[in-house]
């Protein structure tokens, strides 16, 4: 476990290194350009009736097929082809209330916040394991509270956002055994306060959508502190692109609801919509997927749908 005493070593660095990144990230925002994306408009081309919830969590699979967890309490994940059709509704056998969904390792992963297990289907939905243990949440290694996110590190280990309620990150191993975690309930260096989403780059960096504190944390891959980048309302959704950048949909109400498009150096370079209701605005973007082409699929909570933006 990395201890709190482990942060303050690296504070005086760090506060450094965080004071110029948010400076970085402060200066940006006085003069953003929106990014050149535009909206596809009939899409899904099923129409908004498939979708009855809120949508908290979107991926692609390997195939381009679309999943999100926005179905109906019978059916929680929803499955478009490549085109936006509806393929089939799926997964209500097993979740009892979805959160995120994840595509690693050509495997599903879906975060139940209802039963306190992370889910893992092969690609066509058959569910292969379950880690947690059901319906009974708790602080120790093999159990989970409400877990909202989960990532895939290149060394194979996983980080989980767990989440709603412990505040606390677990790296786990690639077959899901306990190795450490770090978090507890606050807003210093460290602490959590509903680390909602969470990703991890080519280097291993974890990046950690810190809601309620209105930042983003970044650590080493053995969760020593690195940075804060704390110029967001309510960062819901995170995702490390291709290219390096991380994109953060900000779903708080004090400034325009939309997703800031950040370098790995805390610059924010670009954002992509605002507040509302009309095609490309956002109502809680609660999470996000970015393809490799730039193509990028918003989940909605409010609004109850997704919405693809494609690159002009």
């Amino acid at each position: 476990m990395v201890k709190r005493r482990d942060f303050l070593k690296t504070s005086v660095v760090a506060g450094i290194g965080s004071a110029l990144l948010a400076s970085c990230g402060g200066a940006a925002k006085k003069d953003i350009a929106t990014l050149d994306y535009k909206v596809v408009d009939a899409w899904p081309k099923s129409g908004d009736g498939i979708t009855e919830v809120g949508v908290t969590g979107v991926t692609q699979l390997p195939n381009g097929h679309v999943l999100y967890c926005g179905g109906d309490v019978a059916n929680p994940i929803i499955e478009l082809d490549a085109e936006g059709n509806l393929v089939r509704k799926w997964g209500g056998d097993v979740i009892t209330l979805k959160h995120e969904v994840r595509c690693l390792n050509n495997k599903i992963f879906i975060t139940d916040i209802g039963s306190h297990q992370i889910h893992q289907f092969d690609l066509d939905g058959n569910l292969l394991t379950s880690w947690g243990i059901k319906d009974e949440p708790g602080t120790d290694h093999q159990r989970f509270n409400k877990p909202t996110d989960i990532a895939l590190a290149p060394n194979g280990d996983y980080y989980v956002s767990d989440g709603y309620k412990n505040n606390r990150v677990v790296c786990l191993d690639t077959n899901g055994k306990f190795k450490f975690e770090w978090g507890e309930k606050g807003s210093a260096h460290g602490q959590f306060h509903i680390p909602h989403n969470i990703g991890v780059d080519k280097d291993g960096r974890v990046y950690v959508a810190d809601r309620k504190n209105g930042r983003v944390q970044v650590f080493e891959y053995d969760g020593k502190f690195v940075t804060s980048w704390d110029w967001f309302s309510r960062p819901f959704g995170i995702f490390i692109a291709n290219n390096g950048n991380i994109y953060v949909s900000d779903g708080g109400a004090d400034q325009p609801q939309c997703v800031h498009v950040v370098t790995p150096e805390g610059k924010v370079v670009k954002k992509i919509g605002k507040t509302g209701k009309a095609k490309g605005e956002f109502d809680i973007p609660h999470s996000l997927f970015v393809a490799k082409d730039g193509m990028m699929i918003v989940a909605e909570g409010t609004n109850k749908r997704v919405q693809k933006f494609v690159k002009q």
